[in-house]
């Protein structure tokens, strides 16, 4: 198992595999809902709508797929080498010959930005702003909204006014100030989590050790 995640209400769990398969299963007797099958090599993320309506998912085959979850049909396959879903489950970025935005919903494309290089993806929580390598954007217009002087992959706080880099900063949204700087020379982080006032921030890394930071106010 690569991935794992709750519906909202917590009566679902779905599970992406290795071999590409998605399992549902019901948290109360833990009960087969079904498998999902379409995607061709490990499935990295999964996650639900807000509304529990849809399941998304991410696969090392380079597509993203929506299902519904009471059908288990598969709604919608985007393409791309690198991918963000919007919180409420509205939007995929997806990343092909540029960075494109896709509707969920309807599946409507537009063309987001040229930029052929990106690294990293990640939707600010109000999925308002969409962080792509340092740079801010406007979601609903696609205009600029900030610039930091940094390229590393940029995490949301839970009310959007701070970032969290995945070299172990601190930086303002709304001003590109840095905050916080670890000082530290952390290549191998392969994973950041963060308490919603980022004042505690865990880091795993390669060689299967976990830090905690600890920010003073």
């Amino acid at each position: 198992i690569n991935a794992v995640a709750f519906s909202p209400d917590g009566q679902m769990l779905v599970a992406g595999m290795q071999d590409g398969a998605l399992q549902i299963r019901d948290t109360n007797k833990y009960r087969s809902q079904g498998t999902l099958n379409g995607h061709t090599r490990t499935v990295t993320r999964v996650m639900f709508s807000l509304d529990g309506q849809k399941i998304f998912s991410i696969s090392q085959d380079g597509t993203a797929r929506i299902w519904d979850a009471k059908s288990l049909r598969n709604l919608q396959t985007v393409s791309g080498g690198n991918f963000a879903i919007s919180p409420d489950g509205s939007k995929i970025a997806a990343v092909r010959d540029g960075i494109y935005l896709v509707d969920a919903i309807s599946g409507a494309t537009r063309k987001f930005s040229d930029n052929l290089r990106t690294r990293s993806l990640n939707f600010s929580n109000n999925g308002q702003l969409i962080a792509i390598d340092g740079v801010l954007f406007d979601v609903a217009t696609g205009g600029t909204k900030n610039v930091l002087p940094t390229t590393v992959e940029m995490i949301f706080s839970l009310d959007d006014r701070l970032l969290l880099g995945r070299n172990l900063t601190i930086w303002d949204s709304s001003t590109s100030s840095l905050l916080w700087d670890s000082k530290c020379s952390c290549s191998d982080i392969r994973a950041l989590a963060t308490t919603s006032d980022m004042r505690w921030i865990i880091s795993g890394h390669v060689d299967s050790g976990v830090r905690i930071w600890g920010i003073k106010p």
